[in-house]
């Protein structure tokens, strides 16, 4: 009863050196959950874009290399030195680099473009007036979605532009009379809306059978009299997954031309177009929504 253990002589532990923290509080919290738990990081940075990523790379360097690692698709946040972006986040995958004010759109040229990561998937360029027709984006396999409204990327055909392309807007564009988009077998979406030339039979024809929306119709904010023909023999008949189609303030659609567009269709704007006597909507038997105003 009165023997003492061994353990009872056992010196104390040294305690901690007065003002020095405990090793795992010597890193800050948001260190170890973003460059310490993957799954965790992952989570967390789904919550934040490139502005927040800006300012966590100064926090820590394992934070910089976290944050390195991330796919970032932030296409809200405007990119002004696209050497810099790419230096901080190699492996981004989206990419805005205009929001359409003068003092951005002047700052890109064709030099940012070949700067750009072949990781990219989204790109927005729109308004940016100082992209030329030698802008090549051939070097970014991978993108699925690109805005090139107002620019002149297209202006000398579609060709340089990646097959990988699911959705297109090209809104405002001066495009070739002869462009060709068969190559693009996984296009989706195709905007071009007040195109400063009319799309010819043989580039309607070039169309992917993959269209499942299209809207080669003018805008609203366009020139009133500006109604443009249907190309003659313009045929959409192969379109055969088109769901919406565009076609405002056409003219000259007739009855062989209506005829063509796919059964298949959901919506149809014909806003202000001007249709022969003839034309017939029989065949559109899954149409839900028809916007013929001033027809």
């Amino acid at each position: 009863m009165g023997r003492r253990s061994r353990s009872n002589h056992a010196a104390p532990p040294p305690s901690c050196p007065r003002g020095a923290p405990p090793p795992f509080e010597v890193v800050p919290l948001l260190v170890r959950v973003l460059a310490g738990n993957v799954v965790t990081a992952a989570m967390v940075a789904a919550c934040l874009n490139t502005i927040d990523a800006t300012v966590l790379r100064r926090l820590h360097p394992a934070i910089a290399v976290a944050v390195a690692d991330v796919p970032w698709a932030d296409t809200t946040t405007t990119v002004c030195d696209v050497k810099r972006w790419r230096a901080a986040l190699p492996a981004a995958e989206g990419c805005t680099l205009s929001r359409g004010s003068p003092q951005e759109c002047e700052m890109v040229c064709d030099a940012d473009i070949a700067h750009l990561p072949p990781t990219l998937r989204l790109l927005d360029v729109s308004h940016c007036e100082r992209l030329t027709r030698l802008a090549s984006l051939a070097h970014l396999a991978a993108l699925e979605v690109l805005n090139c409204g107002n620019t002149s990327i297209v202006a000398a055909g579609v060709a340089h532009l990646p097959p990988s392309l699911r959705e297109l807007r090209m809104n405002f564009c001066i495009l070739h009379k002869d462009s060709d988009f068969s190559h693009m077998r996984a296009l989706r979406v195709l905007e071009c809306s007040g195109l400063k030339s009319v799309l010819g039979a043989a580039t309607i024809a070039s169309l992917p059978p993959s269209l499942e929306v299209l809207d080669i119709g003018l805008s609203a904010s366009g020139i009133e009299n500006e109604n443009r023909a249907w190309p003659p023999g313009g045929s959409l008949a192969h379109l055969t997954r088109l769901r919406t189609l565009r076609v405002a303030r056409t003219t000259c659609i007739d009855a062989p031309a209506l005829a063509t567009f796919p059964s298949a269709l959901r919506s149809l704007d014909i806003e202000r177009c001007t249709l022969t006597t003839s034309v017939s909507f029989a065949h559109l038997h899954c149409l839900c929504t028809l916007n013929a105003y001033d027809s």
